[in-house]
């Protein structure tokens, strides 16, 4: 416990320490971010799109391997991982991409090392952020049940190996890429020159949020959203937003089953 409260607290400071700098070097040019060929209907379709896919596809895995035992846990990496690649697909499409194409945009190989670097700011001023959010929510939320408890459910009920490496595999892996990839490699970089950064980093952050259908937690997956998007568009790669989304989404996993 003496352990992890100073990993926790090496990340807050660090979290602040980030936030200064930010605030020092808020008037530096931020890295070019991609171009997307996608007008409104175009963007609209890949994400309208893709959210039909959410639904159909998880409520179809669920359908499908309900019989099987522990068929209701499976379903969520088997749902998740066919929405995502539907997404891709839709979003390659619409764009007139290829994969190396796309992957080459939203992860830069010059911006890598740059990218590495400002991660574990970046997550300290996620986790800093996201703890004066859900001590400032405490008041409204006395008595009610925890606004991700369904969630938290599901990794406790997770029965052996196989099973609980693929959702963590799932959650730490390919949540935080295919959602990085649509929120802000896409959704956040196309809004950007259209609406304006603090418009489109609200609504992508917003959008974020929504989407997970927790309607309590929505004030902190707002504010995670945010960030990530700060991120995004301060080190000009994505691969700073997935490092922070993909250590985010581990911890939470880990502690729960520790706990």
């Amino acid at each position: 416990f003496v352990l992890i409260g100073a990993l926790v607290g090496l990340l807050l400071l660090g979290g602040v320490a980030t936030f200064i700098v930010m605030l020092a070097t808020r008037h530096r040019p931020e890295p070019p971010q991609p171009r997307w060929r996608a007008e409104g209907r175009g963007a609209l379709l890949v994400f309208l799109g893709w959210l039909v896919a959410f639904f159909v596809f998880n409520n179809l895995a669920a359908l499908l391997l309900r019989p099987l035992p522990g068929g209701g846990l499976w379903a969520v990496p088997l749902g998740y991982a066919a929405h995502a690649t539907f997404g891709v697909w839709l979003l390659l499409r619409v764009e007139g991409l290829s994969f190396g194409e796309l992957v080459a945009q939203v992860v830069p190989r010059a911006r890598l090392g740059k990218a590495l670097l400002w991660a574990p700011g970046f997550l300290g001023l996620a986790a800093l952020c996201v703890l004066i959010v859900a001590l400032a929510m405490v008041p409204a939320l006395k008595g009610q049940a925890n606004p991700q408890q369904e969630i938290l459910d599901l990794i406790r009920n997770a029965k052996g190996t196989p099973l609980q490496a693929v959702l963590f595999l799932t959650v730490a892996g390919l949540a935080p890429c295919f959602e990085e990839l649509m929120f802000r490699g896409y959704l956040l970089s196309w809004s950007g020159p259209r609406w304006g950064a603090a418009w489109s980093l609200a609504a992508t952050s917003l959008l974020f949020g929504f989407i997970h259908l927790q309607p309590l937690a929505l004030p902190v997956l707002a504010t995670l959203g945010f960030v990530l998007g700060l991120a995004v568009r301060r080190s000009g790669s994505l691969w700073t937003s997935v490092l922070v989304h993909a250590c985010w989404n581990g911890s939470v996993f880990l502690l729960m089953k520790l706990g």
